[in-house]
């Protein structure tokens, strides 16, 4: 990881995202009080559907591809001048992908009906794999690139909502749940904060 202080506090982010994990969890574990609000947040966003707004997401769901991911670290092998760089951002991608597996496995929740399906996808829905991986290797990506720079907040800000774009596509899609959705964005940024600030 980048061993790196941050001028803000730890502390807060992760008392926040641990409160709105305990609620998740404890949600998908029995009550679905969220059930309402998942169906609600899939029907909005798919009554604003055009073929473009569809083709646009169905391209970002594909920016968590394993052949996109290995594309964009093999990239950065040759980009990044600091080893210890490559090794933060390899080894955030690698713990992304184990937790949510050991999370997904943990739950077994079903995911939405095969016919609200625009792509093909298997395995079960909690949590959203690509909206954890889009918000922590994403804007991984763009802090060891811009480190530094004088442009550096604009280019974490284009992660975060690079990020965030992956992680709706998959409502657009209709291969998620809202709250799979916001469980899995929050890990990701979760895991974004450690890369990059411990």
């Amino acid at each position: 990881m980048i061993y790196k202080k941050g001028k803000l506090s730890k502390v807060p982010t992760h008392i926040v995202c641990a409160v709105l994990f305990e609620l998740l969890v404890a949600d998908i574990s029995g009550s679905y009080v969220t059930a309402p609000i998942d169906v609600t947040a899939y029907h909005m966003l798919r009554s604003f559907k055009s073929s473009a707004a569809t083709g646009f997401f169905k391209i970002m769901t594909n920016m968590v591809h394993p052949v996109v991911l290995l594309v964009i670290s093999l990239s950065m092998i040759h980009i990044l001048k600091q080893r210890k760089y490559f090794i933060a951002l390899l080894g955030n991608l690698i713990l992304t992908v184990l937790l949510n597996v050991a999370i997904k496995g943990s739950f077994m929740r079903i995911r939405p009906p095969q016919e609200m399906h625009l792509v093909m996808e298997s395995g079960y829905s909690f949590p959203s794999g690509h909206s954890c991986i889009g918000l922590s290797f994403y804007p991984t990506v763009m802090y060891v690139l811009f480190n530094g720079h004088s442009s550096f907040p604009f280019w974490i800000t284009v992660g975060i909502l690079f990020g965030l774009s992956i992680a709706i596509s998959r409502i657009v899609v209709g291969v998620h749940w809202f709250s799979d959705v916001v469980f899995g964005s929050l890990v990701g940024l979760v895991f974004f904060r450690w890369t990059v600030f411990l």
